[in-house]
């Protein structure tokens, strides 16, 4: 053995030092059992809750505009002051929307006083005169008067008081 290594020696563990390890021992499984008992019961008084559904009504209808059907725009239905959420449809090419969704598909709009909005999901006549004559797309939407895609200016007012009510929208200049 080189002159320069010492070995170290080491005391065999002594009744005091044993008693020491088993009462940090003793202090980490309460610590753990602690631990896990408060994770157990923070959930349980947490203020989360699942959102509250409310009551919908089926409603259907037609969306028309000097007398022709507007096809491909979208109809909201915003309840009076707010008092939960919108319910939105798309029309088809003969202007008529299915039952609009609130909480679930087609699951209706929440009964009461609604402002209804009308928005074009495709460009206007004018917005789109070079892309449909350049790509052969479809037909443009024709465009009708802005004041119908504001709730502050749509005068389009519908009392949902009834499951399966059919209401016409006749938008006007």
């Amino acid at each position: 053995m080189p002159a320069n290594v010492r070995l170290r020696q080491t005391k065999a563990p002594t009744s005091e030092t044993r008693g020491l390890s088993g009462q940090l021992f003793m202090r980490q499984v309460q610590c753990i059992v602690a631990a896990l008992l408060l994770m157990a019961v923070v959930p349980g008084c947490s203020s989360r809750r699942e959102p509250e559904i409310i009551e919908t009504h089926p409603i259907t209808g037609t969306v028309t505009y000097r007398g022709k059907p507007l096809a491909n725009i979208l109809v909201i239905f915003h309840p009076a002051n707010d008092q939960g959420r919108p319910g939105a449809s798309r029309t088809d090419a003969n202007g008529h929307f299915p039952c609009p969704t609130t909480h679930r598909e087609s699951d209706g709009v929440i009964p009461g006083q609604h402002t209804v909005t009308i928005a074009n999901l495709q460009p206007t006549v004018a917005d789109s005169a070079v892309a449909t004559s350049s790509t052969g797309g479809s037909t443009p939407q024709v465009k009708f008067p802005a004041k119908y895609e504001e709730v502050a200016t749509s005068p389009l007012k519908v009392d949902v008081a009834r499951p399966d009510q059919v209401v016409e929208f006749e938008l006007k200049d």
